[in-house]
């Protein structure tokens, strides 16, 4: 499931007009997963992640997911602002950005994010709501950008 919605998050990100967000997101990732996996099945020919692509996507859930579930940064803060679940969400919003992110810079971009009061306030409520999840897309999209 998690690489399905890895791949989802990775399909449906978008920036233009110097926005980031996910297209076709409603507050619902079960919804955007599941059209995303129909296209999948139909052979769309507007995927971007390729056959090629699954291992590196694989590798760098495995890698976001141990390094997010293991940062003390984000058990200090997350006790200090008293918010929960954090790093489910970090991960969608980092999956867009997979061949940017390595094990040289991973701690980094963590650092840099839990330390953004913009990025905490979306942890703050209703963690899956559209404004949310683009707010925060937007900030990993502006830390990333600047490394």
């Amino acid at each position: 499931n998690r690489i399905f919605q890895s791949l989802a998050y990775i399909e449906q990100y978008k920036y233009e007009n110097g926005k980031s967000y996910f297209e076709k997101y409603n507050s619902r990732p079960k919804d955007m997963i599941n059209t995303v996996l129909q296209r999948y099945q139909n052979n769309s020919s507007d995927l971007k992640v390729t056959k090629e692509d699954i291992p590196e996507i694989v590798q760098s859930v495995y890698l976001l997911k141990e390094t997010l579930n293991n940062s003390e940064l984000i058990k200090r803060i997350e006790a200090e602002k008293e918010i929960s679940r954090s790093v489910e969400y970090t991960l969608d919003a980092l999956m867009p950005f997979y061949k940017s992110i390595s094990k040289d810079n991973i701690e980094t971009i963590i650092d840099l994010l839990y330390n953004r009061e913009d990025f905490l306030q979306t942890f703050e409520r209703s963690l899956s709501t559209t404004v949310n999840v683009n707010n925060r897309v937007g900030v990993v999209n502006e830390t990333i950008s600047k490394l």
